[in-house]
């Protein structure tokens, strides 16, 4: 649940869906938005999507979001093999068993010298993971959270 204190300027996600209809390709892509957010909007285009695992990228790595992106694109493509889109345009869905992604992508972290945890700690420079499941059971749950006049904390 500690991802509700995540401000969206502390940094992005990284995402990673796959399709019902095929457990045998997935989608690798970034947000600034609650991830669960953007799953909701791709999956009007394929009703089977599902929110396999998210990872918060805090500002504090030093990575860019949209070059950490393009690096796991990149490494995927060698790795995995990216498949093409019908007009031969480049897509950001990748062959492979869409249950394991995540050690794919836990694996390129590694050899970006970035570490994962499955834990927040604010102000720490680790990327967090946060399995699909859980970040569907919270939502709507917002990222900031307010201070109500009488001190309390609510969302």
């Amino acid at each position: 649940m500690a991802h509700r204190f995540i401000n969206k300027a502390e940094g992005g996600w990284i995402y990673v869906l796959m399709s019902g209809t095929d457990i045998y390709r997935y989608k690798v892509g970034k947000t600034i938005n609650h991830p669960v957010e953007r799953f909701l909007q791709l999956r009007t285009g394929d009703p089977t999507l599902a929110l396999q695992v998210a990872y918060f990228v805090p500002v504090l790595v030093g990575f860019k979001l949209r070059s950490l992106e393009n690096a796991i694109h990149h490494q995927l493509a060698a790795a995995v093999g990216r498949i093409s889109c019908y007009d031969d345009t480049i897509s950001e869905w990748f062959h492979g068993d869409a249950r394991n992604a995540w050690l794919e992508m836990d694996m390129m972290f590694e050899e970006f010298n970035l570490t994962v945890t499955d834990y927040y700690q604010p102000n720490q420079n680790k990327i967090v993971r946060f399995w699909g499941a859980d970040l569907e059971a919270e939502y709507p749950l917002r990222f900031e959270f307010i201070n109500r006049d009488n001190g309390e904390i609510d969302f």
